[in-house]
């Protein structure tokens, strides 16, 4: 069996490493080119830096894209992934607070390891006036000029007579005197006393003055001052310089001038007789307190760094600790002032409540609702064929309900309107016990769910509001607490359409002995039918039931004249003669299909669940009408 590729997981920690390698490596390539780099140079170099667990290419690709399609923002000049490339995490605006921080602090790691790696690095020559040169001239009997060597003679065959290769002039050839100077000095063997006087000339002689320095001069040339500057001197010893040094890189230990020793085997340099170097590129005075300069630089760098990185692990452990705490002192914050929004809300309907001396407040409510009752009642279509019932046919199914719908639609009239009128249908009269039906069950009935039930404990709260203010602010309270329960979520999607299907398959047993088999469409679609105008009627209910006022039933009954202030005519397509005009005969109503509405400005206590007038209320003015009754003439 083959071997199964492992799963690459990412945890926060690599993607940390990730994003902060990422920042670095384009830094340092807009800091060497002046310009992005390709996104081939990045993953390459991203593969080389990464920690363990290694990625590929096209690992790191991918992931860098899911961290772009995750926290990017929607800048137009970063709408595609790859510009992660060349901004870094700077794109990546929707990380989280702990990515981001670990991110900070490992870029701030992999800068102060690039600072000690450049430290590390041997330094190149600052002049090449300094350098001495690598093997000895002092064989010869000539110094060359600027460390320039004579080329050998086969060297010289090869070069011609054209004068882009002609050899360059020589400096006049100078012994160098006391040739036993070369030689290696044994410090214990005594000198001449007249030999000590010549090397005290010849020191004299040699050295260097303010205008030319040590350093300056040709690097064969060899003085030679007196051991004793540098006795006991080591390396240990020498200070980093201080700030008020005129030269940051050399320090007052080397001020003096060192003695070279040559021989004919190795270049050598001995200081006290305690340590030997192999001669560089540099000089020694250089090479020492460059030394001793970066090893403080270091020294430096590294205190800050731990410096750095524990005062980063100290403010993230106060903010672990502190964070709960202040989220917690926050969500506080945020439901007192919930809580007080609330309560001034409340407050406000209170204030803006009055004892209903202007107009209903829910009239255009009610009236949209009465308008969706009337449309669904009218759209009513139980039979096709026509065909009549009596009075006296109707009155053979003795049902409760039915006995009281058919008082409400005939009044005390035995005969039927519609056994003498061909033109319609049973349809009319299944409108007008609709209506009837709405009348009787819903708008003459007490309306209340079991939240608005008359408790001991609602009545000792109105009763203590009784005591301590006045008939207007309790009138104000209940029924802004009657409203609350109103708008409640329960009360509109649960209470309501409950109620409204018990009254449609209620209405729905009463039309079954009239049109039971005679359906036009089926019996399910009549039942929403119903539904549709119960509820409508129940809408109405509760939107006159918090207002103060009080509604009045429009329902004409039969054999009325018909009052155009307060009615409005169905037509039915009757043919009428002549003699029918209406400014000759007054027109009767024949039927009620639809009860219009009148609103009376009324104060009362509390909130009343019936809400419709029974005709012994006294003091009503005169009504604000919401609309005409329907009725067929």
């Amino acid at each position: 069996m083959g071997r199964r590729n492992k799963r690459i997981r990412w945890s926060q920690k690599n993607d940390g490493d990730l994003l902060a390698n990422l920042d670095f490596i384009i830094n340092n390539i807009l800091d060497e080119t002046c310009r992005y780099g390709t996104t081939e140079d990045v993953l390459r170099n991203l593969e080389f830096e990464l920690p363990e667990p290694r990625r590929t290419q096209e690992q790191i690709d991918r992931r860098l894209n899911k961290l772009w399609e995750n926290y990017s923002t929607s800048s137009e000049s970063w709408s595609t992934y790859e510009a992660i490339y060349r901004y870094g995490t700077q794109i990546l605006e929707g990380l989280p607070s702990s990515l981001k921080d670990q991110v900070e602090v490992e870029l701030g790691i992999l800068k102060a390891n690039q600072r000690l790696k450049a430290v590390d690095t041997p330094r190149k020559t600052r002049s090449a006036s300094r350098n001495l040169p690598t093997e000895s001239s002092c064989a010869n009997d000539f110094r060359v000029a600027s460390s320039e060597r004579t080329p050998f003679k086969s060297q010289r065959k090869h070069r011609g007579q054209s004068p882009e290769h002609s050899p360059p002039k020589r400096i006049k050839q100078e012994p160098i005197p006391n040739k036993h100077f070369l030689r290696k000095v044994d410090p214990t063997a005594r000198i001449p006393r007249e030999k000590q006087f010549r090397r005290a000339a010849r020191t004299t002689r040699s050295t260097p003055t303010k205008s030319a320095p040590i350093l300056s001069g040709p690097p064969s040339l060899t003085i030679t001052p007196a051991r004793g500057n540098y006795r006991g001197t080591t390396l240990g010893e020498i200070q980093y310089p201080e700030a008020g040094s005129p030269s940051l890189l050399y320090t007052d230990k080397f001020k003096g001038k060192p003695t070279f020793d040559y021989n004919d085997a190795n270049s050598t340099m001995r200081i006290s007789n305690t340590k030997t170097f192999t001669q560089g590129d540099e000089t020694l005075l250089d090479l020492f307190n460059d030394i001793e300069f970066f090893r403080g630089k270091l020294s430096n760098l590294e205190k800050m760094d731990k410096h750095m990185v524990e005062n980063m692990r100290v403010q993230q452990g106060v903010q672990a600790k502190s964070l709960p705490g202040i989220v917690e002192e926050r969500n506080k914050t945020i439901a007192e002032l919930k809580q007080r929004l609330n309560d001034q809300a409340f407050a406000q309907q209170l204030l803006r409540k009055e004892n209903g001396k202007k107009e209903l407040p829910n009239r255009n409510r009610i009236k949209s609702s009465y308008e969706d009752m009337r449309k669904n009642i009218m759209g009513l279509s139980v039979f096709g064929d026509i065909y009549y019932y009596t009075a006296d046919e109707i009155s053979l199914y003795n049902y409760i309900d039915l006995t009281a719908l058919k008082n409400r639609a005939l009044g005390d009239s035995l005969q039927s309107p519609l056994q003498d009128d061909v033109s319609r249908s049973l349809d009319v009269w299944i409108q007008s016990l609709t209506g009837a039906a709405v009348c009787e069950w819903v708008f003459k009935e007490s309306y209340q769910c079991i939240a608005m039930m008359n408790t001991p404990l609602l009545d000792g709260y109105r009763r203590s509001l009784s005591t301590i203010c006045s008939m207007e602010v309790l009138q104000t309270v209940d029924s802004v607490a009657h409203q609350f329960v109103v708008d409640n979520h329960h009360f509109k999607e649960v209470f309501l359409p409950r109620t409204a299907k018990k009254l449609a398959r209620r209405l729905l047993h009463v039309f079954d002995p009239l049109v039971k088999g005679k359906y036009s469409v089926g019996e399910e679609d009549l039942e929403q039918e119903l539904d549709s105008i119960f509820r409508s009627a129940l809408e109405i209910k509760t939107l006159g039931m918090t207002a103060n006022h009080i509604l009045e039933l429009i329902w004409p009954s039969r054999s009325t004249i018909f009052d155009r202030n307060s009615m409005t005519e169905e037509p039915l397509g009757r043919n009428r003669d002549s003699c029918n005009d209406p400014e000759k005969v007054a027109k009767k109503v024949l039927l009620t299909l639809v009860p219009g509405l009148r609103a009376y400005s009324y104060d009362r206590q509390v909130v009343d669940y019936c809400n419709f007038t029974s005709g012994e209320e006294k003091g009503l003015d005169h009504g604000d009408l919401i609309a005409h009754a329907l009725v067929t003439t």
